[in-house]
């Protein structure tokens, strides 16, 4: 299996990085990485490493290149995979993430 480690950033609503955490999680994979099959646990842990902060009334989201989109489904999940595919190829890789403030 490989590891993903997200990085994730906790935005104010000013969207000012106010702290940064780390957050691993090992993929399921056959020969290709799907997010179909690892956005549940993913979503999980997501959910869970947010709760456990206090950070419940917030988004999370990744920045596609231009603008931040919310990470809320395996084709969400997919488009980030896509944007990260060559980095993917790696044993473990570090990707970024938002935490927004859901006003």
């Amino acid at each position: 299996p490989r590891g993903i480690v997200f990085e994730l950033c906790l935005l104010n609503p000013d969207l000012v990085v106010q702290t940064r955490q780390r957050l691993r999680v090992t993929l399921s994979c056959g020969p290709e990485i799907s997010a179909e099959t690892n956005w549940p646990s993913i979503q999980k842990k997501l959910q869970e490493f947010c709760k456990k902060r206090g950070w419940c009334n917030c988004k999370v989201q990744y920045n596609n290149g231009s603008t931040l989109e919310q990470l809320s489904d395996p084709n969400s999940l997919k488009r980030l995979f896509d944007l990260h595919a060559e980095a993917l190829l790696q044993d473990t890789v570090e990707l970024p993430l938002y935490i927004v403030p859901d006003p």
